[in-house]
């Protein structure tokens, strides 16, 4: 399931690159996979290779890893595995163009990846969060997107108390969550300002050992999209926190590092 999830968030994302609305086909990249570049003969299954194992993992694999890859996957047994990695060929020389220049494309494309995690533009979480950045109600208002940020407390079956945002729209609600690309767009604006305010303020946090690591740009950037400015702040000060919003710190440690 893994696996699916990380094909499609990367096909997904990729898309949004595709400035003319058409695309680019296989034959526009100058490649192509046929059949003949599979092996001739199918061995009984085998162990998965280390080599296939560790391109499955990485969002920004080259093309030809990834061709390499299907080749031993089928070659060991995999015959359905080789298949889902020679269509993320396809797209693999497909990368999102980074808004900075410190920051190479391929990583930007794994950040950005990182965080949409299989998520559809229409996915609406019912504590406020929307798209497949599932971007909170206070930042979208920040953006522009909606007015009127206001939070209320709701008991839920099990007795316990969630506290959920709504806004009122600005853009069409259907029109955001249909647009993969203006939520691409939204996305890229807010880290260009997260990225100033980290810079200002948090400029000193960047290499220093923060859970169990150094903490990179990366990281610190999807603290600011899961928790806003001032739950960045909270995270950083205290483990308890850490613990508390657990789905914060393991989106931290899934970015962390890449750039």
């Amino acid at each position: 399931m893994g696996i699916v999830l990380g094909i499609a968030a990367i096909v997904l994302v990729v898309a949004l690159t595709r400035r003319d609305g058409r695309g680019m086909s296989t034959s526009t990249l100058g490649y192509s996979v046929t059949s003949s570049s599979l092996p001739n003969e199918i061995t009984m299954t085998k162990p998965l290779p280390s080599f296939t194992s560790k391109v499955i993992n990485d969002l920004s694999a080259s093309r030809d890893d990834l061709v390499k890859a299907a080749q031993l996957a089928y070659g060991a047994g995999y015959p359905q595995l080789a298949s889902a990695l020679f269509k993320r060929s396809e797209t693999a020389s497909q990368l999102i163009e980074s808004p900075w220049k410190d920051v190479t494309s391929a990583a930007w494309t794994r950040f950005a990846n990182s965080i949409v995690s299989g998520n559809k533009p229409t996915s609406m979480n019912p504590k406020g969060f929307f798209g497949m950045f599932q971007t909170s109600v206070r930042r979208l208002a920040d953006l522009g997107v909606m007015s009127n940020p206001r939070s209320k407390n709701i008991q839920l079956g099990s007795g316990q108390i969630a506290r959920i945002w709504q806004g009122d729209w600005i853009l069409p609600k259907e029109k955001f969550l249909t647009d993969p690309g203006m939520q691409y767009r939204y996305f890229a604006k807010s880290m260009e300002l997260y990225r100033s305010i980290i810079m200002e303020k948090y400029k000193q946090v960047i290499g220093l050992d923060v859970d169990g690591g150094p903490a990179t740009l990366s990281g610190l950037l999807t603290l600011a999209h899961m928790a806003g400015s001032e739950g960045m702040y909270k995270w950083l000060s205290g483990r308890e926190i850490r613990r508390k919003f657990s789905w914060v710190t393991e989106a931290y440690r899934k970015a962390n590092g890449i750039f």
